[in-house]
């Protein structure tokens, strides 16, 4: 079973063994906070790592803090008292400490920082960051002091008290496989020490939130790591605002119910989405979002897709064809390659491959065997613009640039893998399903592309329908003084 669909019955079957132990489900739901919905996401991806494994590697317990460590989170708790003692806000924006050219910010929220320098709006960031070589680079290059939550975090990570220890240590884990409960056993006690930590933590932003006084929080919607700043807020009065950065499938955890009872969950005051799309679509997975919480509000990066486009030229039979293919950091790569690699081989197919900003072009190259593969054939663009009228289809797994190329007005095709974070978009007929396996698969792709060419309007437009303004959103929640 693919990793991400064997994490998800992992991740349930977690969640069912909780909410079914008295002392477990006293910590981590029904104590001050819902703390399972909250760690979703993050116990998710460690499901999701766990069975990425190579075969035969040998599960080990993550390393604890090291002398180097413990030298970054100085830093960033001094680079933290700086931005509190020192910035003035009307904002915090809270996101993940990323850097993209040509901005030096996160490109998924650069909407939000553009509204706000527009119109002198001071505001202060907050970050997730990973504390390591990105952290210093990164802080070096913004030039200014920012709030990092691991500071917070690592002020306020005691370990679990005995009792605690007890608990994870003595799990039966009957729903497990013996060689499996190790790790069950260690994934209870993360959850346990983040449980003891996250009030803690939740004061000391507090704390930072009372001496800032910002009007309002604009967040990415980045489930692992807000919770305990909007729980601040939430004490202050405080109102928090999350924007939708990507896509949704059944694997997005931490926007989805846990079910495993009832708790204090608590969430932003808005989420925002891109369109009334992405709002059904989150209530048809069964988010843990109410109805009247989430709001449609624009795109974080800024613009919007352009309602018009060229008119679609489908290939001809037995032609050639041209493919736009978008990166993905966390798709199957060899399984992908493979597939590219067999519909390259027909000599009838071009590909574009669209980089991600985030990633080494390099590395996106290699990691689609495309690193000796000869230009005529593949060709790397980080715009893709510029082929955008000659592109016949764009391919992909799940990525949300899928969606992008629904507004294009291009068939898009989710292309056949162990990873299934697509369906989505097959089940609500913005996409079909596209197997490159097999001599015909070309012509199984021309057929295809010339059979969806009078839906792509009807698509784009059950995408496009109602999508919201950014500026707009931000003008109405941000009224000026």
């Amino acid at each position: 079973m693919e990793a991400s669909a064997q994490a998800l019955q992992d991740l349930k079957a977690f969640n069912r063994m909780v909410a079914g132990h008295p002392m477990l489900s006293a910590r981590l739901i029904r104590g001050e906070h819902h703390h399972l919905q909250w760690q979703q996401a993050s116990l998710f991806l460690a499901w999701r790592a766990y069975r990425a494994r190579p075969p035969g590697t040998p599960w080990a317990p993550a390393r604890r803090t090291t002398f180097r460590m413990s030298v970054s989170v100085s830093v960033a708790r001094a680079l933290t008292a700086c931005a509190t003692l020192t910035r003035k806000a009307d904002v915090l924006v809270f996101g993940v400490d990323k850097i993209a050219a040509p901005s030096g910010r996160d490109f998924r929220i650069e909407g939000l920082y553009r509204f706000l320098e527009d119109r002198r709006i001071p505001y202060v960031d907050a970050f997730h960051t990973r504390l390591g070589r990105a952290f210093y680079r990164n802080a070096w290059i913004r030039r200014r002091c920012a709030i990092y939550h691991e500071a917070l975090v690592f002020s306020a990570s005691p370990r679990p008290g005995s009792d605690d220890l007890r608990i994870a240590a003595s799990l039966p884990c009957d729903g497990f496989a013996a060689a499996d409960r190790p790790f069950v056993r260690a994934l209870a006690e993360t959850a346990l020490r983040r449980a003891v930590a996250s009030p803690s933590v939740v004061r000391r932003y507090a704390r930072i939130l009372a001496r800032l006084r910002p009007r309002a929080i604009l967040a990415i919607d980045d489930t692992r790591y807000y919770h305990e700043l909007v729980a601040a807020a939430r004490t202050l009065g405080i109102p928090s605002y999350a924007f939708q950065h990507g896509h949704f499938t059944k694997y997005h955890a931490g926007w989805l119910k846990a079910d495993a009872g009832p708790g204090d969950d608590i969430r932003p005051d808005r989420l925002f989405v891109w369109s009334p799309y992405w709002k059904k679509e989150l209530l048809r997975l069964g988010t843990n979002f109410k109805e009247e919480e989430i709001a449609v509000g624009g795109d974080p990066k800024g613009g919007a897709p352009k309602p018009e486009a060229a008119p679609y030229a489908p290939p001809h039979e037995s032609g050639r064809i041209e493919l736009l293919v978008p990166f993905e950091s966390d798709a199957p790569h060899g399984e992908i390659a493979k597939a590219l690699a067999s519909i390259l081989a027909t000599g009838r197919v071009k590909i574009w491959l669209k980089t991600r900003p985030d990633w080494d072009k390099e590395s996106q190259l290699r990691a689609y065997g495309f690193a000796e593969s000869d230009p005529s054939r593949v060709e790397a663009i980080d715009d893709p613009a510029r082929v955008r009228k000659g592109v016949h289809a764009v391919v992909g797994v799940f990525t949300s640039y899928l969606y992008e190329a629904v507004a294009m007005r291009k068939p898009v095709f989710v292309l056949k893998t162990s990873h299934d974070g697509g369906e989505g978009m097959i089940v609500n007929g913005l996409a079909d399903a596209f197997d490159a396996a097999g001599p015909d698969a070309v012509d199984r792709l021309i057929s295809a592309c010339r059979a969806a060419a009078p839906k792509l309007e009807s698509r784009a437009e059950t995408y496009l329908r109602g999508m919201g303004d950014l500026t707009t959103t931000l003008e109405a929640l941000l009224p000026e003084a």
